[in-house]
């Protein structure tokens, strides 16, 4: 509700405020809150007569959005605040402005001056710019606002139109009822009063009734007036309000759509506050205002049991301040930590729920006559016909056109079209009660087809789907399902929240539209990987493309690749190193829609598909932004695409400890090594190897143990990859003109110590990669190149100074990654003499060797590996060898004196590898060349 205040401000003078608050109490405390001594205080009540305007309100939504336009444009925010000034011919609002813009030209922040104009601005918005301030995002967060407002004001103008009908029809049968009171009955009274007929004794009391109220028609309109007036001021009378407030809130059905309603809003308007930056307890306090003194109370309680170190979903459903999807939701946001982004989805799908709801009650035939099909059991074939034919127009499921032309209830809509098809259905609690078969069809696939294979309570096989005009599912599901099974019928809604339930469970991904972590800036999108966001997609490549993320996630894949055929599109997953294909899709427009959905999401050309393109964009996972790094190739049968899986935290995962050069596999020497390589005070530490062979790994390795915060270290990465506690990381942005040679000669203006470049792919960057480690810097970085005598000759291809070169350069590290023998189905293998001999070895210089095999299992998911370790190569410089480099000696020499020096080649560690049982002959002539 709404008060007029008397305040003494800051300048000393009284003014005249307009507040909106929940109660008297909150009004005063806010404003003393922002500086004002209170005078007086009053609700704003009254008859209001239909002559006299009330006091308009300043536009906000659309001051917000003109200010986003100019600052985003570049101009300051005071200047921007005085351009809107200026344009505004409205004296009081012109007025609002000046005011704003005085305080900021004392140097104050937005927020302060937001607060001295309480009369314009609420309590939320100045908490979201006031967030915002913190993070220097006001644009962004303006843009929060301006989404926000426009939401809640499309969902009460759809609350407001569809209430139009029955206020008419009200009001419209009011007034005939008054009019046959006063005019037709009396006429029929006297009618039958001439001719004698005798009547029933309810015909006689209406007549009686009818003849009253015409005998003294001034009174009862008089009546009627005072009546309709005292109404209106009475509801202007904050007890009034509360009162029936609370009666109509008590009314089951009413009452139940206005608290989702009013939790739509709230969950809105605190996930727009927690993406803000504000803490969650002040969120929710900020919230307070948008609920019913009912919900308040709960709320209150709620917010109490969270500041005690309970949790937010617990905490609600205690309180009643949250559905049963809704709690699931706010569950999965909390151990997520997407709990901004979790909020506003329940509150979308608390919109749509009351949408459906609305349009139901707004439906003229629906309120006036209900239509034939909701009154029968099934579902009739003419109205299956016209879904199929809308379906066909929209390309949309024909089951979600169905339910929204019957605009049934989920579970009636679903019980009808089981009936029709004779059909079993099952409800919520039947998948509760059934256990999900995901080792024989897999999550993904469950999410990606709209389907659950289920072990009912009787034992029975049964797939629970949601969709019952998808032939393909159904063809899919018979050839994918090699047991009996039978079909169950389920609504869409409830499936979802069936598979949110076991995500956690499953270690899938649960995060909603969460903006990535702070961290690097970056111009990609970030696609949502959610359950959720899968299940509710309509879009069947969409899908298809989050679903595909999701596996390759889930399952440890460091590439995808997406490779178009004459028939369709095959989907591969590297895994440690090796390829193999996870999907086969038969279908060649499918194939070309997988690939441009990549291209979206990784912002190219969608019309371009003649030359080679390159983007990236995020996912999120668990609350975490996942890079996926996209090169899309033009071939024969279309165009392939190939998507890097850059995880910023997987390592530390997968290694379960402190990433650490122990933990990579080296051999316990090169580890002594490369660790005193590490904490030299200058030079340089070059690392070698091709793609994917766990260079950048390493280098974060070595930096995260010398990272003890006495010194300063400086990256620059395309893209970084992990995120390091304590270093300052830049990464590579070619768009803005940002390369690795201009970010390095950037960072020595910084100050730093230690400097990891990324990888050295010109001359400029090479040639300032050396002088800095001549001037008292240790850099690390990489290069690609096969061993360690091959990366002299990539240097002195980019011209570089051998001299300074050999000077700065303190070692060279080649290594590769072989795969491990799975340690759950390794078993002993006799030494084969045909692989020996192709492994350059003889049967008397393996004896004692300790071969073995992996024969495959569930673990290792029949390959017979599982993980990797990295072999190194790693030539440490001395007089020698730099004499030896700049009198560009032959590599035989190079080796030579490098070998004598306590180098051990590549093949040999490779060897070592195999002598222990750790990998086999195969695998290290997969990834090393035989001498």
């Amino acid at each position: 509700m709404r008060f007029e205040l008397k305040a003494i401000g800051s300048t000393g003078e009284v003014e005249a405020l307009d507040f909106q608050a929940p109660d008297e109490t909150s009004a005063v405390r806010s404003i003393e809150g922002r500086g004002y001594t209170v005078l007086s205080v009053r609700a704003r009540h009254g008859l209001r007569l239909p002559w006299q305007r009330g006091a308009e309100r300043f536009p906000v939504a659309l001051f917000s959005q003109e200010l986003r336009v100019l600052i985003t444009a570049g101009l300051p925010l005071v200047e921007a605040i005085e351009t809107l000034a200026q344009k505004e011919r409205r004296n009081d609002l012109r007025a609002i402005l000046e005011r704003l813009a005085a305080v900021l030209r004392q140097g104050q922040p937005l927020s302060s001056a937001l607060q001295e104009v309480p009369e314009a601005f609420s309590q939320l918005y100045v908490a979201t710019v006031k967030a915002a301030e913190k993070t220097s995002d006001l644009a962004p967060a303006l843009g929060r606002y301006i989404a926000y407002a426009g939401q809640l004001e499309a969902i009460k103008k759809r609350v407001i139109n569809a209430s139009i009908y029955p206020a008419l029809l009200i009001s419209v049968g009011g007034l005939v009822s008054l009019f046959l009171l006063l005019y037709v009955v009396p006429r029929f009274g006297h009618i039958y009063q001439d001719r004698g007929t005798d009547l029933p004794l309810f015909s006689r009391l209406l007549l009686t009734w009818g003849q009253a109220v015409h005998n003294h028609a001034p009174v009862v309109l008089g009546a009627l007036a005072a009546l309709v007036a005292g109404a209106i001021y009475a509801l202007r009378l904050p007890r009034v309000r509360t009162a029936l407030g609370d009666a109509i809130w008590r009314i089951p059905a009413i009452g139940e759509r206005l608290k989702v309603y009013q939790l739509a809003r709230f969950y809105r308007t605190i996930g727009m506050l927690l993406r803000g930056g504000m803490p969650l307890v002040q969120a929710l306090d900020m919230g307070a205002e948008l609920l019913h003194p009912l919900l308040r109370e709960r709320l209150v309680a709620a917010s109490r049991a969270i500041s005690e170190g309970r949790n937010v979903s617990q905490s609600m459903e205690t309180n009643g301040l949250a559905t049963p999807v809704a709690l699931r939701m706010i569950a999965v946001g909390e151990k997520g930590g997407n709990m901004g982004e979790m909020l506003e989805s329940i509150a979308a799908f608390h919109d749509e729920e009351l949408a459906r709801w609305v349009d139901v009650h707004a439906d003229l035939r629906a309120r006036g006559q209900p239509a034939m099909s909701e009154l029968a059991e099934t579902i009739s074939v003419d109205e299956i016909a016209r879904a199929r034919g809308a379906a066909a127009a929209a390309r949309r499921r024909v089951v979600d056109v169905l339910e929204e032309q019957l605009a049934l209830e989920p579970d009636s809509f679903t019980a009808r079209l089981a009936a029709t098809l004779s059909l079993e259905r099952l409800d919520m609690a039947g998948l509760r009660g059934a256990a999900p078969q995901f080792d024989s069809l897999s999550f993904a696939e469950c999410s990606q087809r709209g389907c659950a294979l289920l072990r009912a309570e009787d034992g029975r096989l049964v797939l629970a789907f949601d969709d019952p005009f998808s032939g393909e599912l159904q063809a899919w599901a018979e050839e994918r399902i090699a047991q009996p099974f039978s079909w169950c019928l389920v609504h869409r809604g409830d499936l979802v929240a069936f598979l949110a339930s076991h995500e956690e469970s499953l270690r899938a991904l649960d995060a909603l539209e969460e903006e990535a972590p702070a961290g690097p800036a970056d111009s990609g999108r970030v696609e949502d990987l959610s359950l959720r966001s899968i299940g509710d997609e309509s879009s069947e490549v969409v899908r298809l493309v989050r679903s595909t993320l999701r596996d390759a996630l889930m399952i440890g894949a460091s590439d995808i690749h997406l490779e178009t055929l004459p028939a369709g599109l095959a989907i591969k997953f590297r895994i440690d190193g090796i390829l193999s294909q996870a999907k086969l899709i038969q279908d060649p427009t499918q194939a070309e829609q997988a690939i441009a959905r990549v291209k979206v999401l990784a912002e190219l050309d969608i019309t371009e598909r003649r030359v080679p393109q390159d983007g990236r964009f995020k996912a999120l996972e668990r609350g975490r932004a996942v890079d996926f790094r996209v090169s899309i190739m033009p071939s024969i049968h279309g165009e392939d695409a190939v998507l890097r899986v850059l995880d910023k935290q997987s390592l530390y995962e997968t290694t379960h400890q402190t990433l650490s050069l122990d933990s990579l596999g080296f051999d316990a020497a090169d580890v002594k090594r490369l660790r005193r390589l590490s904490h030299e005070p200058y030079g340089m530490l070059l690392v070698t190897g091709p793609t994917g062979s766990g260079k950048t790994t390493t280098l974060y390795a070595a930096i995260t143990e010398i990272n003890n915060g006495q010194d300063k270290i400086v990256t620059i990465e395309d893209p970084v990859e992990y995120q390091l506690p304590g270093v300052l990381q830049i990464p590579v942005n070619e768009k803005k003109g940002l390369s690795f040679a201009r970010g390095l000669r950037s960072i020595l203006r910084h100050d730093p110590d230690k400097i990891m470049v990324g990888e050295i792919r010109d001359p400029e960057t090479a040639n300032i990669a050396v002088q800095s480690a001549l001037t008292g810097h240790l850099v690390f970085t990489t290069v690609h190149a096969n061993n360690v005598f091959d990366v002299i000759g990539r240097f002195m291809h980019m011209n570089v100074d051998l001299y300074g070169f050999v000077s700065a350069l303190n070692a060279i590290l080649a290594q590769r990654l072989v795969r491990l023998v799975c340690p759950h189905c390794a078993e002993a293998e006799k030494p084969n003499a045909e692989l020996l001999a192709e492994s350059g070895l003889e049967t008397r210089a393996v004896a004692g060797w300790k071969f073995v095999t992996g024969r495959g299992c569930r673990e290792c998911r029949g390959a017979g590996y599982k993980g990797r370790k990295a072999i190194a190569e790693l030539m440490i410089l001395n007089d020698e060898l730099r004499e030896l480099i700049t009198s560009r000696a032959p590599v035989r020499q190079l080796r030579d004196a490098a070998q004598r020096a306590g180098t051990r080649l590549l093949r040999e560690a490779a060897f070592e590898a195999v002598k222990n049982g750790e990998t086999t002959l195969a695998e290290i002539n997969r990834v090393t060349f035989v001498s």
